[in-house]
């Protein structure tokens, strides 16, 4: 593991490619700007080291707020950082809303606790770290050919979905606003 550490450390798109080859849900490169800085610290005898880190700036302009602030713990075991160390959507509870107690019906993701079907939890181009837009946010799961063929929807267009239906739950089962 320290061969792998020392050849990583040296360069960033190798780490990157290491990276991500161990651990899901690290942003694709093409998502980042990697830079290297000249790092130093005191090993444990004291003596003072330098390497070279990776610095990593996101393009994204919507980073989710833990993200950003590098406090990847607040989500991540330390002892093995691909793992979350509660399961959706209690993680997602413990700083936002738990929908189950607001409404009387919870779309399907949010009952299942599958948050990151439609938020990207580290960061995105979308707001709110949507992973899609407009009606391709829920035409990625229900079927275009149903959902227009509905009479109701005959002549939406593309206008978004969320014009009528709250993404997260309602008082019925069609989750209405």
């Amino acid at each position: 593991m320290l061969i792998i550490y020392i050849l990583v450390s040296c360069s960033p798109r190798l780490s990157h490619n290491v990276v991500t080859f161990f651990f899901d849900g690290v942003p694709s490169s093409d998502t980042l700007m990697v830079e290297t800085a000249l790092e130093s610290e005191n090993d444990v005898s004291g003596t003072e080291v330098f390497r070279y880190t990776p610095v990593v700036t996101n393009i994204y302009p919507i980073v989710h707020y833990p993200y950003q602030e590098k406090e990847c713990l607040m989500c991540h075991d330390e002892n093995s950082m691909s793992e979350l160390i509660m399961k959706e959507p209690d993680l997602c509870y413990i700083c936002h809303e738990d929908f189950s107690k607001i409404f009387n019906s919870v779309h399907g993701p949010v009952s299942g606790g599958y948050c990151t079907s439609c938020h990207d939890a580290h960061m995105s181009k979308e707001i709110k770290l949507l992973k899609r837009t407009g009606q391709q946010i829920c035409l990625f799961c229900h079927d275009s050919g149903a959902v227009f063929k509905n009479e109701v929807h005959e002549d939406i267009d593309d206008s978004e979905c969320t014009l009528c239906h709250n993404p997260h739950g309602g008082e019925d089962r069609f989750i209405l606003n």
